[in-house]
């Protein structure tokens, strides 16, 4: 590895992630290691936001398409275990996006917000902020939720209590914490090896 590529591996990310489409925004603040792999990150964006990893998925990255290839799905002509964020060299400011469920379309736009030292006294991932709760799975993409949220402010609105059983009675939208996301973090949730045979 050339010096100035070491440079880049080595640092650590502070990520903003919000999801396109919603408001008021849905949104999470990470620190990641740029040794972090394409597919160790697909798994930390879901463990972070609160995704349960259904469905497909794919990076876009410098304008070219990253992901895990399960059967049934789209090919990627990286392998996503060797490809790591460091490589992409990214700069303060830079923006790439990652899609999850192409049924739903979940659009989560990535900007990088500061390029930190490595702090040896502390574990990466780590979430260090967030807001709202994640959309669940299968709640039909950013207008259909957007139009369950409007329901839902209305009391009487004749449609309530049918959103409500489609989300879940718990289900809080303005709700999310962030001690459960570093607990799996600090579990290794987001380490997942390759998959099985699996078709969507």
């Amino acid at each position: 590895m050339t010096t100035e590529a070491a440079f880049f591996h080595g640092q650590i990310y502070q990520l903003k992630i919000h999801l396109v489409g919603i408001s008021p925004m849905i949104w999470r603040r990470l620190l990641v290691a740029s040794e972090t792999t394409i597919a160790q990150f697909h798994h930390i964006l879901q463990v972070a936001m609160g995704w349960e990893n259904f469905h497909l998925h794919r990076f876009t990255i410098h304008g070219k398409e990253y992901g895990i290839r399960y059967d049934g799905g789209i090919g990627f002509t990286d392998d996503p275990w060797q490809v790591r964020l460091g490589d992409f060299r990214l700069r303060v400011n830079d923006i790439f996006h990652y899609e999850y469920d192409f049924g739903d379309s979940w659009e989560h736009q990535i900007r990088v917000e500061e390029i930190l030292e490595r702090d040896p006294k502390k574990k990466y991932p780590r979430c260090i902020d967030g807001r709202r709760a994640c959309p669940p799975e299968d709640s039909g993409g950013p207008w259909t939720y957007q139009v369950a949220l409007h329901v839902l402010k209305r009391r009487w609105h004749p449609d309530r209590s049918l959103v409500r059983e489609s989300l879940g009675r718990d289900f809080d939208p303005a709700v999310f914490r962030r001690g459960p996301v570093n607990r799996a973090f600090r579990r290794n949730e987001h380490e997942v090896g390759r998959p099985e045979e699996r078709s969507f």
